[in-house]
């Protein structure tokens, strides 16, 4: 009579990896956080209106500031000059702010500076 019981000999289990549900999805459309070298607490908040260079790169201007309900912490909303963003200011559904598709940006404090006009 046989053990009832883990058949450890049974093929297909060899070590092999289980694919994930994540694997091969599209890249998180969530936004993304650069490192940055001062602290978020470290740096003065952003004020609507506020003209901003997001990544040392695109220059826009502050349109919200604070949490939103896609990820955890506050974020920035940057109203870009070019057509380089993610969005019009609507993510998954929430409007934050208005503006033209592909001008809309969230990131991380530490991803924006403030410039002097």
């Amino acid at each position: 009579r046989k053990k009832k019981g883990k058949n450890k000999g049974k093929k297909g289990r060899g070590g092999k990896k289980k694919a994930t549900a994540q694997e091969g999805k599209k890249a998180s459309t969530q936004p993304r956080s650069a490192p940055s070298s001062t602290p978020p607490s470290d740096l003065p908040p952003l004020v609507i209106s506020t003209p901003v260079l997001v990544r040392s790169l695109h220059l826009g201007v502050v349109m919200y500031s604070g949490p939103v309900h896609y990820a955890q912490g506050d974020w920035i909303g940057v109203k870009l000059e070019e057509k380089v963003g993610k969005n019009d200011g609507e993510v998954k559904g929430k409007r934050y702010f208005q503006c033209e598709e592909g001008h809309g940006l969230f990131v991380r404090r530490g991803e924006c500076e403030e410039v002097q006009q």
